[in-house]
């Protein structure tokens, strides 16, 4: 990644020390744009993400779609690539505008299940050792 004076930043992955718990960022959003098969159904029709962290997603809204901050959707099915978790409970917590008068809408899971989290984390976990990869990730 160049910066604006011509110099690049390298992205290592950082060990299990103890002693960075408290200055390393343990939480990121992982971009999906180019995924296939990561999306998220919200009554009955699917939605695909543009990002995923640990605790929640960004996703591009259908047009005819009239959400509000605060809303609260039941009953959600994330699939991340071959990862299906169900009956997840999400509040939006932000729109911004997205492409094509589209809007992009962060989505927070609300007290997901011990297996939900698991699955999750260990989702975001691959995706970002992908993303860290020296080919800088894939499409599939």
């Amino acid at each position: 990644m160049d910066d604006n004076h011509g110099e690049s930043i390298e992205f290592q992955e950082i060990s299990n020390d103890s002693q960075l718990n408290d200055i390393v960022r343990n939480f990121f959003r992982i971009p999906l744009t180019l995924k296939k098969n990561y999306f998220v159904t919200i009554d009955d029709v699917s939605h695909p993400l543009v990002d995923i962290g640990n605790r929640g997603i960004a996703l591009e809204l259908a047009r005819d779609m009239n959400v509000m901050v605060g809303d609260r959707f039941l009953g959600c099915i994330l699939v991340l690539g071959d990862e299906t978790v169900e009956n997840l409970e999400g509040e939006v917590v932000h729109l911004s505008p997205g492409k094509d008068l589209r809007r992009i809408c962060g989505i927070r899971w609300l007290e997901p299940g011990a297996s939900a989290v698991q699955a999750i984390d260990s989702s975001v976990r691959a995706l970002r050792k992908e993303l860290l990869a020296p080919n800088g990730g894939s499409t599939e």
